[in-house]
């Protein structure tokens, strides 16, 4: 069995991270492909159009399984205060938090006696967003620090850029752009766990 692995989506705020993780989530619910029933259901809980009619996401912790594998996405990620609420929600200590579950069927918030249910699940792999900070703890001083503490070894350790500029692309240029990235991530992890 591999140990966790944690894959950190970083770059500056408002280039489609949290878009990027949200379809990611869509795509590793439908088992490594885009599920229309479950896109609706994610779709209605936390989409939100920008003023350009772009499609973005509001920000949420989300844990699903993916071919016997348990996945957390924390899709925020620019501050050292909410890298560190991710650390307890990668913990499986997530009392005072909303999280949302996203299976075959779409995309429900657990209740308090559902996250009782799965307190102390441990994920597999972790997944976040992360933006870099100019004080002195930042976000990514915030998950180094956390890796060196749950995740000892540095190749457990997948820092994928995301440096488009939106302001310049169309929604389509944006979705195919997500899309080559979403694929490739769920390639990375099939080859990890050897799950392809």
């Amino acid at each position: 069995m591999k140990d966790r692995i944690n894959i950190i989506l970083y770059g500056e705020a408002n280039i489609g991270k949290t878009t990027t993780l949200m379809n990611l989530a869509i795509w590793l619910a439908g088992n490594g492909v885009e599920n229309q029933t479950i896109r609706k259901s994610v779709d209605k809980q936390f989409q939100k159009k920008s003023k350009r009619g772009i499609i973005r996401y509001d920000d949420a912790r989300i844990m699903l399984e993916y071919k016997g594998k348990w996945i957390y996405i924390a899709t925020a990620g620019d501050t050292w205060s909410i890298c560190r609420c991710n650390y307890h929600f990668f913990e499986g200590d997530f009392d005072k938090m909303e999280i949302c579950k996203i299976d075959a069927s779409g995309a429900t918030v657990l209740s308090p006696a559902e996250k009782e249910n799965v307190k102390g699940q441990k994920p597999d792999i972790c997944i976040c967003a992360c933006s870099p900070s100019k004080d002195d703890k930042g976000s990514i001083k915030a998950i180094h620090s956390y890796c060196e503490q749950h995740i000892l070894d540095y190749a457990q350790q997948i820092w994928i850029k995301k440096d488009k500029n939106r302001a310049k692309q169309s929604e389509e240029s944006i979705m195919k752009e997500t899309e080559k990235q979403v694929k490739k991530i769920i390639s990375m992890i099939d080859t990890i766990y050897g799950l392809a």
